[in-house]
C-alpha cells in the first residue's frame, strides 16, 4: 500500500491491502486464447474483479488474427513514445509507473502478416473510442482542470459581484451555487459507435543492422480539448448554460516512423510523428493545433554492471501564432514546446535477486522533476518491492503540480 502526509489513518481491513490477477491461457497449433482478471480492493459502487486482457489469436500461415481486449505496444521507445498511441492510459494514479500497467485494454481486431523474414505488416481496428482516464478530483487531478475551473469561477464571481452591486444578492448567490453544483466530469462526451472508431497500419522491417518502422493512424486524441465560451455561460436570466463549456475529443491523423540500431555498444532508438488535427490554421480554440512529436533514447551497461537508460521526448505545436491566452482556447497558457528527459540507473546484486534502481524525469520547459527510487528483492516465487516518488519544481508544471503528493509504497507479490 502507499501513503502520503495528507492521508488520514482510519480503519484498514486485510482485504484493502491485497490486489492481484488471475490469468488462464490455452494454445494449440492453430490458435491460442488468453483471459486475465484484475483483482483489487472493493470500492463503493465498483466490483473487486475486472476484466483485463482477453483475446483469441488464430494462426493462418503468414497471417495472425487477434480479436478481443488487448494492450498493444507500437514503436521503439522504452516508455510511451509518440507512436505508442493505440491504447488510452489510466492517469488516475500516478504511483503506477509501468507503461503497460497504465494502458487500458481496448476491444480490437489486430492483424499481423509476415511479408518476409524481417518484414511484417500490422493493421488494427477499434470499433469505438475511449480517452485517457483522468482524475477529475482528488490528489491526481491535473492543474489544467483547476485552471479551467478557476476561469469559470472568475466569470461567475464577476457576474455575482455585478448583481450584488445592483442590489440582487439572492440572484448573486444563485449564480455561484449553479457553478458549484456543476459536474464537470458529466460533460465529457460518450464517443461510442463505429463513427468514433480507430484504424491504424504499421510496417516494420530490417535494413542492414537497422530496425525500421512506419505507421499511420486515424482516430481521436485521447486527451479532451476543453474551451469555454464565457459570454454564453450565463443568459440574461442568470441561468447557467453548461453547453458553453466545450469538452470534445479531436479527430486526427498521425504519420510516423521509428528506428533502432546498436552503435558502439549503445542501443539507440528514435521515433518521430506528425499529428494532423482539423485545425490547420491554428485558430480554432476548440481543437488542438497540429504538432510534431519526437523521442530519442538509448541504453547501455556503463560501469560495474550499472545499466543506464536515457530518453528525451517532446512535442512542438505548429501554427502557434493562432493560440490565444483566454478560456476560449483549449491550448491557452501552455508552452508551444514540451520536452521531458528521463534517466534510469539500474544495478543488480546477489545473482540478480536484488535490484536497485532510480529513475528521474525532468520537464525542461516546466522546470519540474520527479525522482523514483526503488528496491526489488526476488525470493523464489515472491517479490518484495519498496518504492517512492518525489515531485518538485514549478508548481504549475506537469510534474511540479504534484509537489505535495510524494509517496512511499511497499509491495509484496507472489506468483503461483
Amino acid at each position: 500500500d502507499e501513503m502520503d502526509g495528507s492521508d488520514e489513518v482510519g480503519e484498514i481491513r486485510l482485504g484493502d491491502l491485497f490486489s492481484g490477477s488471475l490469468e488462464a491461457s490455452a494454445s494449440g497449433s492453430r490458435a491460442e486464447a488468453f483471459i486475465g482478471l484484475d483483482l483489487a480492493p472493493a470500492t463503493d459502487g465498483e466490483s473487486p474483479v475486472s476484466l483485463g486482457e482477453a483475446y483469441v489469436r488464430v494462426f493462418l500461415g503468414k497471417l495472425d488474427v487477434e480479436c478481443g481486449l488487448r494492450k498493444l505496444t507500437w514503436g521503439k521507445a522504452d516508455s510511451q513514445g509518440p507512436l505508442d498511441a493505440i491504447n488510452p492510459l489510466d492517469l488516475t494514479d500516478l504511483t503506477v509507473t509501468d507503461a503497460l500497467d497504465r494502458k487500458i485494454p481496448q476491444p480490437m481486431l489486430h492483424l499481423s502478416y509476415a511479408l518476409g523474414s524481417f518484414t511484417k505488416a500490422e493493421a488494427v481496428f477499434i470499433p469505438g473510442f475511449e480517452g485517457h482516464d483522468i482524475a477529475y478530483d482528488g490528489r491526481w487531478k491535473p492543474s489544467r482542470l483547476d485552471r479551467v475551473q478557476g476561469g469559470l469561477a472568475a466569470v461567475a464571481s464577476a457576474r455575482a459581484a455585478a448583481l450584488i452591486g445592483a442590489g440582487q444578492p439572492t440572484e448573486a448567490a444563485r449564480v455561484l451555487s449553479q457553478l458549484q453544483a456543476l459536474d464537470t466530469e458529466g460533460l465529457v462526451p460518450d464517443d461510442g459507435g463505429l463513427r468514433h472508431s480507430l484504424a491504424a497500419l504499421r510496417v516494420t522491417t530490417t535494413v542492414g543492422s537497422t530496425d525500421l518502422g512506419f505507421q499511420y493512424l486515424y482516430g481521436k486524441l485521447p486527451t479532451p480539448a476543453i474551451s469555454v465560451d464565457a459570454a454564453a455561460l450565463y443568459d440574461a436570466a442568470n441561468d447557467l448554460h453548461p453547453e458553453a463549456i466545450h469538452i470534445a475529443y479531436n479527430r486526427y491523423h498521425q504519420i510516423g516512423a521509428d528506428a533502432a540500431r546498436v552503435v558502439a555498444g549503445f542501443n539507440l532508438r528514435a521515433e518521430a510523428a506528425v499529428n494532423l488535427t482539423e485545425d490547420l490554421d491554428g485558430d480554432d480554440g476548440e481543437v488542438y493545433n497540429p504538432a510534431v512529436l519526437w523521442s530519442i533514447g538509448f541504453d547501455r551497461d556503463v560501469v560495474l554492471g550499472v545499466n543506464l537508460n536515457a530518453q528525451a521526448a517532446g512535442s512542438v505545436r505548429l501554427m502557434n501564432d493562432g493560440v490565444e491566452d483566454f478560456l476560449g482556447d483549449t491550448e491557452a497558457f501552455t508552452d508551444p514546446t514540451h520536452t521531458t528527459v528521463t534517466v534510469k540507473l539500474t544495478k543488480k546484486f546477489l545473482r540478480d535477486t536484488l535490484e536497485l534502481s532510480c529513475a528521474a524525469l525532468w520537464g525542461i520547459e516546466d522546470r519540474d522533476w520527479l525522482a523514483m527510487p526503488s528496491v526489488v528483492w526476488a525470493i523464489g516465487d515472491a517479490e518484495l518491492e519498496v518504492f517512492a516518488g518525489f515531485f518538485g519544481g514549478d508548481d504549475e508544471g506537469d510534474l511540479g503540480q504534484y509537489g505535495e503528493n510524494d509517496y512511499l509504497g511497499i509491495s509484496l507479490s507472489y506468483a503461483f
